[in-house]
């Protein structure tokens, strides 16, 4: 289905509070033990999203949450995986990528569509929602092994499901 845009990102507050909300959620699941997970990853699935991209709400939407996790989650920050990432933004994004530092680029993976291999490198196929490729069948609800993830979804209006890797 679709991303009603409006009601995700017509309020750019309401949007940053909303991940900033399932940041902490998650970060409150880490056990900070010895040998326990310390950052996050991610994979943002993109399509569908080829129009929305351009709308100044998702841009402004975006950078304000980046903004927020840049100044208060740096230490939590691993991986972003964007998965079904369009074709037509993929060249722009290596081209700013290019003009961050290495440590930064090394961050984001830019997945196309159907590119489940290389999305496995990242993300065990036992973790992937069957929508993205993967074989999860249904999202587990409690973390419990050493390595944590959140998978938010961009073409839906949903809560994140938080599941173990």
């Amino acid at each position: 289905g679709g991303m009603d845009i409006e009601k995700v990102f017509g309020d750019t507050e309401a949007f940053v509070r909303y991940r900033a909300k399932v940041m902490e959620n998650t970060i409150a699941l880490l056990k900070f033990e010895k040998g326990a997970a310390e950052v996050l990853t991610q994979v943002h699935d993109y399509s569908g999203v080829l129009t929305s991209m351009y709308k100044s709400d998702v841009k402004n939407g975006v950078g304000a949450i980046s903004k927020v996790f840049a100044e208060h989650y740096p230490e939590f920050k691993g991986k972003t995986v964007f998965v079904n990432f369009p074709a037509v933004f993929s060249k722009p994004f290596q081209a700013l990528a290019s003009l961050l530092p290495e440590r930064t680029r090394k961050k984001f993976v830019i997945l196309g569509q159907d590119d489940h291999e290389a999305m496995f490198q990242h993300v065990s196929p036992e973790l992937v929602p069957v929508g993205l490729g993967g074989l999860l069948q249904e999202p587990r609800s409690a973390l419990t092994s050493k390595s944590h993830m959140a998978i938010p979804r961009a073409r839906d209006v949903v809560d994140v499901s938080v599941l173990e890797v």
